[in-house]
């Protein structure tokens, strides 16, 4: 087993490396953010931004609306077949 001494530098190296890990995950995060952000001023679409993030499209909506971002242009939204009338 290791000696105690080297048990807690071991330990203090993890955390240190987690700590790391994760101070570089949140400026990634950021990052996504700001990009999908710009992408949607610059004009892309938000089919385009949603399917390029690791992020749900509720989530990229609401962040660009607290960013004062406009919702993109209504689609198409199909009509429902109608059922024929039955013949009397």
């Amino acid at each position: 087993m290791t000696d105690p001494t080297e048990a807690l530098k071991e330990l203090r190296e993890a955390s240190r490396a987690y700590e790391d890990a994760e101070a570089a995950r949140n400026r990634a995060h950021e990052a996504v953010i700001a990009r999908a952000l710009d992408a949607l001023r610059a004009g892309v679409q938000p089919g385009d931004v949603y399917g390029s993030v690791p992020f749900t499209s509720t989530h990229i909506r609401n962040l660009a609306r607290e960013a004062g971002i406009p919702g993109g242009r209504p689609g198409k939204v199909p009509r429902k077949a109608t059922k024929p009338k039955p013949e009397n």
